[in-house]
């Protein structure tokens, strides 16, 4: 095989490898989910927080999360 040839082939090799991960890093986005805890006096402003923020990140990202809420634990525990 010639130089010429050679070098070729190489930069053939990392114009795909590059296009491969360029695709994987655009393509690859999966919906997220969120888990937020919130106690009985947050609740309400945690729900907004969590609307507005799930707006936002739509908006700079193009990724959809879903942000689910937890009533939390009241007894001081995290068992």
């Amino acid at each position: 095989m010639s130089d010429w040839s050679r070098l070729y082939l190489n930069r053939l090799i990392a114009l795909v490898a590059f296009a491969f991960c360029f695709f994987i890093a655009v393509f690859a986005r999966a919906d997220t989910t969120l888990f937020n805890v919130s106690y009985d006096p947050t609740r309400e402003v945690c729900k907004a927080i969590n609307e507005q923020f799930a707006t936002e990140w739509k908006k700079r990202t193009g990724e959809t999360i879903s942000i689910k809420a937890s009533p939390g634990n009241t007894g001081g525990s995290c068992a």
